[in-house]
C-alpha cells in the first residue's frame, strides 16, 4: 500500500515535530526510510542543514524525497530530474493508462505547487539529451548534494557520474544510490557481481584510489582521469546489514568532492 500523507491539523502537528531526514521521510513516504538510507544521509548531512543550498536528485518518482529534501534543508532549492513517464528501468509508477496518462507531481508543480522545488524532464539512460539536461540544471549549480536514483542501468548511473559531477560543489556529496544492482542479474545489463557494475568500480576505487581502478565498459580513461582528480574518497556504505544470504540490501555509495583538483592545470570535461 503507497503511503499517503495526513491531512489538515494531524498534517501540520506531525511536520513541526518531523526534524529528522527519516521523520520526515516517513511523513512524505519514501522508500529511502524502509531501505535505510534516510537514516545514512541523516548522519551524513545533518551538520551541514542550514548551509546547504542547492540539491538535485535524478528519480523523482512521486516526489515524496525532493519535499523530504526540501523540508531537511530550509535554505535550499531542490532540482529533480525525471523523464516523468509511468516507467524507468526497474520502476513502475501506480496505476494509469500510457497514453494520456500525466505524472502526478509533475501536473502539481506546473500548477504552482511545491515551493523551492524545481523539476527538469530528461532521460538519465540519453546521454544526448543530459547534455540538455546539464544546461537546464546551471542555474542551480553548483550543487551541494548531488543524489543519483534514477534506473539503476549500471551504465547510466556510471555515465550520470560523468556528466553531473562537474556541477557538484568542491567538498558536495554525490549519492550514487542502490548499488545493489550489483547483486542482481536480472534486468540491470551486467551478470551479478560482475566487474563492470558499479558497485564493483567503486569499491576498487575506494581500495586503491587511483583512476586505473575507475576504468569500466562505461568510462574511459579520460573519464576516469577526469574524476580521479577531483574525487576525494568513495565509500560503498550498507543501509541493510545482516540481510539474508549477501549479508547487505540496499547500498548506496557516498563519493566526496576534493575542495582543489589533485592537477589545478586540469579541467573536468566529460570525454565524447
Amino acid at each position: 500500500m503507497r503511503f499517503v500523507p495526513p491531512d489538515g491539523a494531524s498534517r501540520l502537528a506531525e511536520h513541526a515535530s518531523a526534524t529528522s531526514l527519516v521523520a520526515l521521510g516517513t511523513l512524505y513516504g519514501t522508500d529511502k526510510v524502509g531501505a535505510g538510507f534516510a537514516a545514512v544521509y541523516d548522519r551524513l548531512l545533518s551538520p551541514h542543514r542550514r548551509q546547504v543550498l542547492n540539491v538535485l536528485e535524478v528519480g523523482v518518482s512521486l516526489g515524496s524525497s525532493l519535499r523530504m529534501w526540501r523540508d531537511f534543508f530550509p535554505n535550499a532549492t531542490v532540482w529533480g530530474v525525471d523523464t516523468f513517464k509511468r516507467s524507468q528501468g526497474s520502476s513502475t509508477l501506480p496505476d494509469g493508462g500510457v497514453e494520456g496518462w500525466h505524472h502526478p507531481f509533475l501536473v502539481e508543480w506546473k500548477a504552482g505547487k511545491h515551493d523551492r522545488i524545481k523539476l527538469v524532464v530528461g532521460n538519465q539512460s540519453d546521454e544526448t539529451d543530459m547534455v540538455r539536461v546539464v544546461d537546464e540544471l546551471l542555474p542551480g549549480v553548483p550543487f551541494d548534494i548531488i543524489v543519483e536514483d534514477g534506473s539503476h542501468f549500471h551504465h547510466d548511473q556510471q555515465r550520470s557520474l560523468v556528466q553531473l559531477f562537474p556541477l557538484l560543489a568542491p567538498g558536495g556529496v554525490y549519492i550514487m544510490e542502490d548499488l545493489q544492482s550489483h547483486l542482481n542479474a536480472a534486468g540491470y545489463r551486467e551478470p551479478r557481481g560482475g566487474a563492470n557494475t558499479s558497485l564493483s568500480v567503486l569499491r576498487r576505487y575506494e581500495q586503491s584510489k587511483n583512476a586505473t581502478s575507475l576504468q569500466s565498459r562505461y568510462l574511459t580513461a579520460g573519464d576516469a582521469a577526469a574524476l580521479h582528480n577531483w574525487i576525494k574518497s568513495v565509500e560503498a556504505v550498507c543501509a541493510t546489514p545482516g540481510y539474508p544470504a549477501s549479508g547487505c540490501w540496499h547500498i548506496t555509495g557516498i563519493i566526496r568532492k576534493r575542495t582543489t583538483p589533485r592537477e589545478l592545470r586540469a579541467r573536468y570535461r566529460p570525454s565524447g
